[in-house]
C-alpha cells in the first residue's frame, strides 16, 4: 500500500488492510513533510467495532508501526 499527499493543512490519508493470513505482525508506514513547522507526530489509526482506535503514535521519521 502506497499513499501519497500534497497541499496545505492537516490531512487524513486512507489507506486499507482488508485481509490478514494468520497472526502474523502487520507493519504500516508512512512518509510525512511539512517545509513550514514540520511534522510532531503521525498517528496510526484503525477502524475496530464502530470507532477510530489509535494503533501507535511514531514521533521520528521514517514513521512506521508494526502491530499484530
Amino acid at each position: 500500500m502506497s499513499l501519497s499527499f500534497t497541499g496545505l493543512g492537516v490531512f487524513y490519508p486512507d489507506g486499507r488492510i482488508t485481509e490478514r493470513v494468520g497472526m502474523v505482525p502487520v507493519t504500516v508506514s508512512a512518509e510525512a513533510t511539512d517545509t513550514g513547522s514540520g511534522i510532531a507526530s503521525v498517528t496510526f489509526q484503525a477502524f475496530y467495532m464502530g470507532q477510530w482506535t489509535n494503533v501507535c503514535v511514531d514521533t521520528t521519521a521514517p514513521y512506521s508501526c508494526t502491530t499484530d
